[in-house]
């Protein structure tokens, strides 16, 4: 019983922070996909830091750009393997973080569309 409830103070207070991160977003401008990189993705994925794929570097790319558009934005936003959700970054707009991940897979060898 005592864990439930632990268990159940932490998710509140996760979706707490999560709504009050977006409130905190709500009325500002939106970031580029560009601005979002070099904000929150450039720290994993200019070094390849626990294997996130390098930007620029075709090979890396490859596999994940074969996976499409849809897929890469969902691991994005949600997370994937040790990325966290959004980057760990829980302000960013799912906009800004579909963004990002055009920028980054067109500057390794993608041609993704910019999302409307």
């Amino acid at each position: 019983m005592k864990f439930t409830f632990c268990a159940l103070l932490a998710l509140s207070a996760l979706f707490a922070s999560s709504a009050a991160s977006a409130a905190d977003n709500a009325g500002q401008p939106q970031k580029s996909g560009q601005e979002v990189y070099s904000s929150v993705c450039m720290a994993c994925h200019d070094s390849g830091v626990l294997n996130a794929p390098r930007i620029g570097n075709k090979q890396d790319w490859a596999p994940r750009i074969a996976q499409g558009y849809n897929t890469l934005v969902k691991h994005a936003l949600e997370g994937f393997n040790v990325m966290p959700a959004k980057g760990g970054a829980a302000n960013l707009s799912d906009q800004e973080v579909a963004e990002a991940v055009v920028y980054m897979v067109n500057k390794s060898g993608g041609k993704f569309k910019a999302p409307d």
